[in-house]
C-alpha cells in the first residue's frame, strides 16, 4: 500500500516577539521601507486627506485654530468613503483599534505581512508573553 504523506503546516510562533496574529513583523520593524507597502489603504487614504486638508488651510492663511477645525471636518467627510475588501471587525479587546478592524495593527494591514513560519532562526522569546502565558495577541 503506498504511503500517503500529508503537507506540513508551520505552527506561529506566538510566543515570539516578531509574531501579530500569526504574522511576522520582522522585516517591518527592521526596514520601514517594507511599511508602505504593507500600509492600510483607509489609514493612508486619511493621510492624503488630511496633509491636502492642512496644504488648503495654508494656501488660505489660517490661524491654527481655524486650521484644525478644518482639517477636523474634512477628516469627517472622509470618514467611512474609504472601503476595505479585507476589513473583518474587531472581536477581541487586544484587536480593537481606530477602524475596528482585526486586521490593522499600528498602520499596517497584517494580511499583507507574511504569515509567521513558526519557530525560526529569527525567533525571539517575548518575555511579556513569556509571564502571561494565556495572553495571546
Amino acid at each position: 500500500m503506498p504511503r500517503r504523506t500529508s503537507p506540513l503546516y508551520p505552527f506561529p510562533a506566538r510566543r515570539c516577539v516578531h509574531c501579530v496574529r500569526n504574522r511576522c513583523v520582522l522585516s517591518l520593524e527592521r526596514d520601514p521601507a517594507y511599511h508602505e507597502k504593507w500600509r492600510c489603504l483607509v489609514v493612508s487614504s486619511w493621510d492624503r486627506a488630511l496633509e491636502e486638508s492642512m496644504d488648503r488651510a495654508d494656501a488660505f492663511g489660517l490661524d491654527q485654530e481655524r486650521s484644525v477645525k478644518h482639517c477636523m471636518e474634512s477628516l469627517d467627510r472622509q470618514a467611512g468613503t474609504e472601503a476595505c475588501a479585507r476589513f473583518s471587525p474587531a472581536e477581541k479587546a487586544s484587536e480593537k483599534n481606530a477602524l475596528g478592524c482585526r486586521h490593522l495593527w499600528k498602520d499596517t494591514c497584517l494580511l499583507l505581512a507574511p504569515l509567521c513560519p513558526g519557530a525560526c532562526p529569527r525567533f525571539t522569546l517575548d518575555a511579556a508573553r513569556e509571564a502571561h502565558p494565556g495572553f495571546r495577541p
